[in-house]
């Protein structure tokens, strides 16, 4: 895989809820290559996620229409996230610390 460097680029994560698909939530970041692999790093969360080929594959410019809701970002990426169920094998899911509920 060649790696493209987004440097100095604004990313916005686009979270869907695999439960809710009206919870759908956005958060920015930026993303760096660190030993050949890809992570979204958010450092108000304190988020350091290695990215999937599955995510890098959603990656886009976006568009000029759509810049003001994806957090005046440059690229968006999705992902879909769920809790995982309990007696799910772990090796299937990817452990993120996400969480989607909102605190409070």
């Amino acid at each position: 895989m060649m790696l493209i460097d987004h440097s100095g680029k604004k990313v916005a994560m686009v979270l869907w809820n695999k439960e809710d698909k009206s919870d759908v939530q956005v958060f920015l970041g930026e993303i760096i290559i660190c030993e050949m692999q890809y992570h979204f790093i958010n450092i108000e969360r304190n988020w350091d996620l290695l990215l999937t080929d599955d995510a890098l594959s959603t990656m886009r410019t976006v568009p000029a229409e759509l810049r003001s809701v994806l957090l005046d970002a440059d690229l968006s990426f999705s992902l879909f996230v769920t809790d995982m169920p309990e007696n799910a094998d772990s090796n299937t899911y990817i452990k993120t610390g996400i969480s989607l509920k909102t605190p409070g």
